[in-house]
């Protein structure tokens, strides 16, 4: 399921190399996954993912988490979620 999920959020993420993002680049990711089930990926974990997105439940992750998004500088994060110095 990893690597399904990984695969997925580098398909839809901004990269050096190409900046399709949003539905467009959920669609492809979907048929790129689906082409490498029994090779790259388990049946049951792409379409678990697939079905998850047809159904408008990781919208949220292809706005919220993506690389242009802006991110919150380490100070301005919640001090539950900063890791200690050793």
């Amino acid at each position: 399921m990893f690597a399904v999920i990984d695969s997925f959020d580098a398909m839809t993420s901004i990269r050096p190399y190409r900046n399709e993002v949003g539905p467009a680049a959920a669609a492809s990711a979907i048929k790129a996954l689906r082409a490498e089930v029994g090779t790259r990926y388990c049946a049951e974990n792409v379409e678990r993912l697939a079905s998850s997105y047809e159904a408008g439940r990781l919208n949220w992750i292809l706005e919220y988490f993506n690389d242009s998004c802006p991110v919150p500088g380490y100070d301005e994060l919640p001090k539950a979620t900063q890791i200690a110095a050793p």
